[in-house]
């Protein structure tokens, strides 16, 4: 994926404060878009088979993919994060999971994880499941560990993670403390972040009809209870759909875009 593309897509999209002029916006947009269609392209392609792997592997392109921006922000906004090791104050909300990232999740747990890790958190994501069904996001229990979450704190499939939680991070780890005040964002990676999951999900849907977002726990608990679920998900049974939280990226993204245009 081209860096300079990148680079304009994500600037001109960050300026985009209210100043910006007709033709600003316009440009920004088109190159977004054209981003957006070239990180569906590449997952859509890895997806293609549709099999278990290619699952796998479409999750691993969206993963590099918001790996690389969030480089390449951090490099452009010269930004200082706070977030560290055993920092998880982020890993207690809700999150948003793309099947393929389940399905990824899912398959290192069941080949790199003791039996006696995995029936562990087989059982909390049971349990966090049952407290989060049918939750909107601002209902949410609060301070509920991922049941990926280990003895120590650190996530156990920290290195397949979603894209949610590749690009969850703050600027100051006081104010993620304080329940009261949300975690200081940069801009820039928000925006890599949202660009990128947006991208996934329309070459998801594009192969498979449905590029929703699913609760985290919710998700993992089926996967981990549910006889080839992710198989059955790629033949067009939706065994996930239980855990769905929100419209999908794509809806949204478009929706916002019209919204804008017409503003």
């Amino acid at each position: 994926m081209a860096k300079k593309k990148r680079s304009r897509a994500i600037g001109r999209f960050a300026s985009l404060n209210g100043e910006a002029t007709t033709r600003e916006f316009d440009e920004g947009q088109e190159v977004i878009q054209a981003e957006i269609n070239e990180i569906a392209k590449y997952v859509g392609h890895e997806l293609e088979p549709k099999t278990k792997a290619a699952a796998i592997a479409a999750a691993e392109v969206t993963a590099d993919t918001i790996d690389r921006g969030i480089v390449m922000m951090l490099a452009m906004t010269h930004e200082r994060l706070a977030c560290v090791a055993g920092c998880n104050f982020c890993c207690q909300t809700p999150t948003g999971v793309l099947v393929p990232e389940i399905a990824r999740i899912v398959d290192h747990a069941e080949r790199n994880f003791d039996p006696e890790v995995l029936d562990r958190v087989r059982s909390r994501a049971q349990v966090n499941a049952e407290k989060t069904h049918g939750k909107h996001k601002n209902d949410y229990p609060r301070h509920l560990p991922c049941a990926l979450l280990g003895e120590d704190g650190h996530c156990l499939a920290y290195d397949v993670r979603p894209v949610t939680c590749r690009f969850a991070h703050s600027r100051s780890i006081e104010q993620c403390k304080k329940d009261q005040d949300p975690p200081q964002p940069v801009l820039e990676m928000l925006v890599a972040g949202e660009l990128t999951l947006v991208g996934a999900a329309t070459g998801i849907r594009a192969v498979t009809g449905d590029g929703m977002l699913y609760e985290l726990q919710e998700a993992l608990h089926i996967a981990l209870s549910t006889p080839d679920a992710v198989e059955r998900w790629l033949a067009g049974d939706n065994v996930f759909s239980s855990a769905q939280i929100e419209s999908e990226p794509v809806t949204v993204w478009e929706s916002i875009n019209t919204r804008d245009a017409q503003n």
